[in-house]
């Protein structure tokens, strides 16, 4: 990494690096929190962020490629994330698309992803990777919303580790990873898959029906088919929760 920012409390770490960014801080400068008080999650929602028990990161990513090149960049992030924990604690998370990394089916990590064109001279994109993953959190502190959801490290091992330590392990393999991605110009699909259960599986896609999950696509898509319908539909925002595993036909 270029640089290293370590913080004792913020807001948000994607706030902290958009602004460094913003004053020319080069690609790959990390920035840890001990603590977030406005720590956010996809479409809006909070990440709870409790004080020196979990991995709260940010990463300025200044890409070579363009806006629409970069749609399926969270996916190596999550794979990256995901190693990372994996090399880490031992264990091995699957993806939840977009943006969940799960153990035990609970969510354990999660990722916001922000795209900016003006803080760079040129109006190359700079993307703002924010990662953040629950490790020393007892599971009578989640509070009630989250405590039938989340997991964490501590939980799962049942080994106490250092957020620290795997910030900057994370921080060092969404480097790599993005490397990788910038070369090939989009995501390690075949990667991905492999920590992705849920093909199959039946979801309710926003406020609407229900579609069947058939694959991850490699703009950042996900595919599903809709009843009655013959062809696969890209969903690229909104909702997505998952229903059931694929109904098993009559013998």
């Amino acid at each position: 990494m270029r640089a290293l920012h370590e913080v004792r409390e913020v807001t948000s770490t994607n706030d902290v690096a958009r602004d460094l960014a913003a004053r020319g801080a080069p690609d790959g400068t990390l920035v840890i929190a001990r603590s977030q008080v406005a720590g956010r999650g996809r479409q809006g929602a909070t990440w709870f962020s409790p004080p020196d028990r979990n991995v709260y990161l940010s990463l300025v990513h200044r890409s070579r490629l363009t806006a629409a090149q970069l749609s399926g960049l969270t996916l190596d992030v999550a794979l990256a994330t995901a190693t990372a924990i994996e090399d880490f604690a031992g264990c091995f998370p699957s993806l939840k698309w977009p943006n969940d990394l799960l153990l035990r089916g609970r969510k354990v990590g999660g990722i916001l992803t922000e795209l900016h064109t003006d803080l760079s001279t040129d109006g190359s994109p700079v993307v703002i990777v924010g990662v953040g993953v629950n490790v020393e959190v007892q599971p009578q502190e989640f509070p009630p919303e989250l405590a039938e959801v989340a997991t964490s490290l501590l939980e799962v091992t049942g080994r106490s580790s250092s957020p620290r330590e795997l910030a900057l392990l994370i921080g060092r393999r969404l480097i790599e990873k993005l490397a990788g991605y910038e070369a090939v110009g989009g995501p390690d699909l075949v990667a991905y898959e492999r920590r992705f259960p849920f093909v199959g599986w039946r979801v309710r896609v926003g406020q609407g029906g229900e579609a069947t999950i058939r694959r991850v696509m490699a703009d950042g898509a996900l595919g599903v088919s809709f009843p009655g319908w013959n062809d696969i539909q890209s969903i690229r925002s909104g909702p997505v929760t998952l229903v059931g595993p694929p109904e098993e036909s009559p013998s």
